[in-house]
């Protein structure tokens, strides 16, 4: 775009799995269980613009979007199995298509110590979210939400090397969450991750091109807990 500016294109898929489940009595005292699990998958991608203020400073206005698919199955055993009339399509096995649209900016800096890089990074989005082709009624929705991220990266050069090109390895800790009316829409308000991989940079004499990354992390927060798989390009 221009000697301070630079226009990527973004692209991302996503896949999450969790289950968990629901103990019962009836009221003979026999007790049953819902098991159930929730799956979805999303691809989006989007624009993004690198603005360098000087100081090692940069903006990131950015435009996102996406389309996803959730869906619910369980199994009734026990004396939960007479519940399934009055919960399925309801809270259990049920599908839905959703769209997301997300703008949204970012501040990051970046400081070199010795071979080393360390990246700190804050942002804030808005995204509207909507859903179509359901498979009842009650799984119908469109909301808001805002969002927003703080984050910090270290990298530093390994002794190993692919391709004639030095392998980083990479550290990482963040902590996310939502604001505004609608921030515990999903049961939690915040989550912090912490997280490690290595990286490998796609040109092999720029070691500050973009960067191939494969990490891993740890979820945490009120009423979460997971880890994290990754392949992502970072620029």
């Amino acid at each position: 775009m221009s000697p301070d500016a630079d226009l990527y294109w973004k692209a991302a898929g996503g896949y999450m799995r969790y289950k968990d489940g629901f103990p019962t009595t009836s009221a003979a005292g026999e007790s049953g269980n819902v098991g159930s699990r929730w799956t979805g998958y999303s691809a989006g991608g989007g624009m993004l613009v690198k603005l360098r203020l000087g100081s090692g400073f940069t903006l990131e206005p950015a435009l996102d979007v996406a389309v996803a698919r959730l869906e619910n199955s369980a199994d009734y055993s026990g004396a939960a199995a007479p519940l399934q009339p009055l919960f399925d399509g309801l809270l259990f096995n049920w599908q839905t298509n959703a769209w997301l649209i997300t703008p949204s900016i970012g501040l990051d800096w970046s400081h070199v110590i010795g071979d080393a890089k360390l990246d700190l990074r804050g942002h804030v989005a808005r995204s509207w979210i909507g859903s179509f082709g359901e498979s009842t009624t009650f799984q119908s929705f469109s909301e808001a939400a805002n969002a927003y991220s703080i984050r910090a990266d270290f990298a530093q050069p390994t002794s190993y090397r692919i391709a004639d090109r030095a392998l980083p390895w990479v550290a990482y800790g963040g902590y996310s969450g939502f604001f505004g009316a609608n921030r515990d829409a999903l049961g939690f308000d915040a989550v912090a991750e912490v997280g490690g991989g290595l990286e490998v940079p796609l040109h092999a004499d720029r070691p500050d091109s973009e960067r191939v990354r494969l990490a891993a992390g740890c979820l945490f927060g009120p009423d979460v807990r997971g880890w994290t798989p990754g392949l992502s390009l970072q620029y």
